[in-house]
């Protein structure tokens, strides 16, 4: 039986047989620009073995030979790569970790807010390796500083004028209203499709919102020299991330950030319990002696508590990511 080793982000793993890379690929954890080998020596793309890809025929549409011909040229400096539409699904490489699949929605909102730069790798099914954001016709328009120039070209086949004047200005006008026609319908179907995707884009850009906001919080709020300290900076902290603003995000988002929040104010109380100097630790010893209890006792029983609420705390927080990720977000 065959066997196969995998090759992810650098790390080998295997050797699999063939219905376990199938399944990966069901998965959708295994793509075709990842690299397999049935000895562990001699690596290949995925998608050059055809028993895990297997090669699909695309038959072209033959177009009529006289038609009225409308293109859409957009001139750009590179040769644009193969478009790829919302219908696939996308990866791209942040801080050096390959990321997906996610959404289409998902990678232009990542595009247009920074967070993917134009020189930021990203790759789809029809890419036969990883390509930057700027090579990338459907990512193109979404750059900050995309600048392409579009220009239209009519292309009128297989029809002669041969009647006088009038009938040669009939013929134009009737050339400018199915142009019409067909813009108008154009602008109907871009105004269904925004319709239909804009409720879960605006969904989506509000999360990360929230959860860049968050981890800004942390790294400007929280710190100090001991627990009093520690205790402030979070509460502090807790007051700002109260105040996110959730109403654009869905309600299983909102509960689990609000979740979260409160198990953060709990770590606060938590620690407030704790001996901020060294002379307060050996009163609480004192105090375990004289009621006749055992020594370390209490200093044990609050190390315990606040275990528990710092698990609560990372607990709830792996939470909110999670929810986000069913929601096609991640920072």
């Amino acid at each position: 039986m065959a066997t196969y080793f995998l090759r992810r982000a650098g790390k080998v793993e295997g050797p699999f047989t063939l219905e376990k890379v199938l399944a990966e690929v069901r998965l959708k954890k295994l793509a075709k620009f990842h690299e397999l080998s049935p000895d562990g020596i001699s690596w290949q793309k995925a998608s050059d073995f055809p028993e895990v890809f297997p090669a699909t025929e695309v038959k072209a549409k033959v177009r009529p030979e006289a038609a009225l011909v409308t293109e859409l040229k957009v001139q750009t400096t590179e040769s644009p790569l193969p478009s790829a539409g919302s219908t696939l699904d996308w990866y791209y490489e942040l801080n050096n970790q390959e990321k997906g699949p996610v959404k289409f929605s998902t990678v232009t909102a990542l595009v247009e807010n920074g967070t993917l730069s134009p020189k930021s790798l990203v790759w789809f099914e029809k890419l036969d390796q990883w390509q930057p954001v700027s090579s990338v016709v459907d990512l193109q328009p979404f750059l900050p500083s995309a600048n392409s120039t579009l220009s239209w070209s009519i292309d009128v086949t297989g029809h002669k004028s041969t009647g006088s004047r009038a009938n040669r200005s009939w013929h134009k006008f009737g050339i400018k209203a199915a142009l019409l026609m067909i813009g108008l319908a154009c602008v109907g179907l871009a105004i269904y499709a925004y319709r239909q995707s804009s409720g879960d884009d605006v969904k989506q850009t509000a999360i990360y919102a929230v959860l860049q906001n968050e981890q800004n919080l942390g790294r400007t709020k929280l710190g100090g020299e001991n627990a009093g300290e520690i205790a402030d900076s979070i509460r502090t902290f807790v007051a700002d991330a109260s105040a996110q603003e959730l109403k654009d995000c869905p309600p299983d988002f909102r509960v689990a950030y609000r979740r979260y929040v409160e198990s953060m104010s709990e770590l606060a109380r938590t620690l407030d319990k704790l001996p901020d100097t060294f002379e307060e630790g050996v009163l609480l010893g004192m105090l375990n002696f004289a009621s006749d209890t055992e020594t370390d006792g209490a200093a044990n029983g609050l190390t315990g508590e606040l275990a528990s609420a710092l698990k609560n705390a990372e607990a709830s927080w792996r939470h909110v990511e999670d929810i986000a990720l069913e929601h096609d977000v991640a920072l």
